[in-house]
């Protein structure tokens, strides 16, 4: 859970930042994320559904790569037999 909090927070912080060379935040603007801490159970169920979500972007990336793989090869066999 705490993984998951601390990269909303870090997000939350890159948005608030200022600066385009060297970008920096505010000790005030710092202090003001917070980062909520709900029942150890309800951490548990965030956890599980966030894992998953985590779980299926993984297995779609996978199947884009090997569906780019069959592209390509079925393309490189096509311009092949001409």
């Amino acid at each position: 859970y705490l993984f998951h909090a601390l990269v909303t927070a870090v997000e939350e912080l890159k948005r608030r930042v200022h600066g385009s060379t060297m970008t920096h935040i505010t000790k005030p603007v710092f202090n003001r994320v917070t980062i909520g801490v709900p029942p150890l159970e309800t951490q548990k169920q965030i956890v599980a559904k966030l894992s998953a979500v985590q779980n299926y972007k993984k297995q779609l990336l996978e199947q884009k790569s090997k569906l780019k793989e069959l592209f390509d090869s079925a393309l490189a066999k096509s311009m092949t037999n001409k």
